[in-house]
């Protein structure tokens, strides 16, 4: 009976340790791993000291008469062997000259190769410079800048092949996050003649912000309804406006008017900012 527990003592142990190592140094299952070849070692040395314990050796000489031991040893310098071999015939030396076939030599005109730099596309504005500037724009905006604030990841994009950085706008306050979160943070498609930008209710530009001369809108949704538009120079008073509809395209802040207004409850609306 205690021959057993102790039997069962010693293979939960090896397994434990064998278990350890592996967790921790966690060993590539290939044989080109020397990681693997180290772990496989490791058990073969763990079980011939556990079942040297079982056996109560005394002296080495006594554990080489052991048939098992005598086995396991042969077995540990047979793989100790292999993985030596294994080592030199896939080390660098030794394939150095089937490393140097894989490359590909030619000829080539260095100056075709490499292009100059085209100097319009280095950053002249570094990210402390732009911080600086979108603060300043983001003060100038009175209808968004008590409820966001211009984040400070400011990153360098190639926009129509010049260097821009650009920061997306985030919450002032958890607080401000609560009372707007439902209509999200203002976001925009722009290129170089056009901004575009989708609204949901009741909206004011001002003509210093606005893009360009040219405002159209173009509903998102089927129908969008009553649109009363003041300020322009074409008016609307509670009108349904559908796709395709022309009434709403083209059109402009009236002379004297420093601010317009798009009103309506129903619908989204595509406000298309031109400047031709």
């Amino acid at each position: 009976m205690k021959k057993g527990k102790a039997k069962v003592f010693l293979t939960f142990l090896v397994i434990l340790i064998a278990g350890i190592y592996y967790y921790v140094t966690i060993p590539a299952i290939n044989i080109h791993a020397s990681g693997f070849w180290t772990f496989i070692l490791s058990v073969i040395v763990l079980l011939l000291a556990a079942y040297g314990i079982k056996m109560r050796f005394t002296s080495f000489q006594e554990a080489k008469r052991s048939k098992v031991f005598r086995i396991g040893g042969i077995l540990f310098v047979a793989l100790v062997i292999v993985f030596a071999v294994g080592s030199i015939l896939s080390s660098p030396i030794v394939n150095a000259k089937k490393y140097r076939n894989l490359l590909t030599i030619e000829e080539r005109d260095f100056s075709k190769d490499i292009q100059p730099v085209n100097f319009s596309q280095i950053p002249l504005l570094d990210k402390d410079s732009a911080a600086i500037l979108g603060n300043r724009k983001m003060g100038s905006m009175v209808d968004m800048v008590s409820q966001f604030e211009v984040s400070d990841l400011y990153s360098q994009i190639n926009y129509q092949e010049k260097p821009v950085r650009v920061t997306p706008l985030v919450y002032a306050s958890p607080i401000k996050w609560l009372t707007n979160q439902s209509q999200g943070i203002p976001a925009y498609i722009v290129d170089s003649h056009n901004r575009l930008y989708l609204i949901d209710g009741e909206t004011t530009l001002h003509r210093e912000q606005v893009f360009g001369q040219y405002i159209s809108l173009q509903p998102l949704s089927e129908k969008v309804y009553p649109v009363t538009l003041t300020g322009f120079q074409y008016g609307l008073k509670d009108y349904t406006l559908t796709y395709g509809d022309g009434r709403a395209i083209s059109n402009e802040f009236a002379p004297e008017a420093q601010t317009a207004t798009i009103s309506f409850t129903h619908g989204e609306l595509i406000v298309i900012e031109s400047r031709d």
